[in-house]
């Protein structure tokens, strides 16, 4: 299967992944569409532009459905080193109030799906709040 799936061309395997992280996100599967997020994130350094910020919410609220009793845990673990690593690795917009569109999963489960100008005004960087960005920040210290 993995043979296959590394055949397809480059675009139609960022699909495939896109989709099933939505389908696994809107079934409940959290986590798993954590770490499909994530897999697009390192695979695909564009798509840190489109659903970077997307992902580190994920992962937060993630975390606060399953309750860890440490803060070392595998939600932490995957939104610092995994998501938020990349994210930071990008040219950052920082807004005071949402005037972003915010990516939704459910735009990404029609087939062919349409981005809808997610990033207007800044198309190859990353768009967050403030007080989104300071959150992820305190976050990652502990």
């Amino acid at each position: 299967m993995l043979v296959f799936f590394l055949k397809l061309p480059f675009g139609t395997q960022r699909d495939i992944l896109r989709h099933s992280a939505a389908r696994h996100e809107i079934s409940g599967k959290l986590m798993d569409a954590c770490q499909l997020y994530v897999l697009l994130l390192k695979a695909y350094s564009d798509t840190a532009v489109q659903m970077g910020v997307h992902a580190a919410e994920l992962a937060i609220r993630c975390e606060g459905h399953n309750h860890p009793i440490s803060e070392c845990n595998i939600y932490r673990k995957l939104f610092v080193e995994d998501i938020l690593s990349v994210i930071l690795r990008n040219k950052i917009i920082v807004h005071e109030k949402l005037d972003i569109q915010v990516y939704n999963p459910q735009d990404y489960l029609s087939v062919p799906y349409e981005i809808s100008s997610i990033q207007d005004k800044y198309p190859t960087n990353i768009n967050v709040i403030y007080s989104q960005l300071r959150s992820w920040l305190e976050k990652a210290q502990g």
